[in-house]
């Protein structure tokens, strides 16, 4: 006859497996099971006190994938886009700079003396440092669409 607020992780609303809810401290209600079926309805089993009582219902779902806030600031949107296109800018200085290293070490690396075993690991290093600056650019792209979306 009482409520209770409970918190689930989000790695659980996917699975049928049962699991103890939340409370507001993270420590699991060991008096409570709960399970989601695959049609989004909740079950909550009571394991003790009143054992064997289920009661199901549908959670409310506050926001969908793709939805958009409705109270956004536009002004700190383009804000932050603007701060977005500098930080790629400087990624995609740092990306020719490490570029040009890595041809530079190239050259300067090859001898008759050293084995091309170790002259990889240098440049192995520096494609990982290429690979990251690439991967951190695609992502200032999406971040710019997500602003003029």
């Amino acid at each position: 006859g009482h409520k209770r607020t409970i918190y689930i992780p989000d790695d659980k609303t996917k699975s049928v497996a049962p699991f103890h809810p939340l409370d507001r401290n993270w420590v699991p209600h060991e008096d409570l099971e709960c399970t989601f079926d695959n049609q989004g309805v909740f079950n909550v089993k009571f394991v003790r006190g009143q054992a064997g009582k289920l009661e199901s219902f549908r959670p409310k779902i506050l926001l969908r994938k793709g939805d958009r806030k409705e109270d956004v600031n536009s002004r700190l949107v383009k804000s932050l886009s603007k701060s977005v296109c500098d930080v790629r800018t400087q990624l995609e200085q740092m990306h020719q700079q490490v570029i040009k290293r890595q041809r530079d070490l190239g050259k300067d690396l090859e001898s008759l003396f050293v084995g091309e075993q170790k002259t990889s690991l240098a440049t192995t290093a520096i494609q990982q440092q290429i690979d990251g600056l690439e991967l951190r650019i695609k992502d200032c792209e999406r971040l710019v669409a997500l602003c003029q979306a």
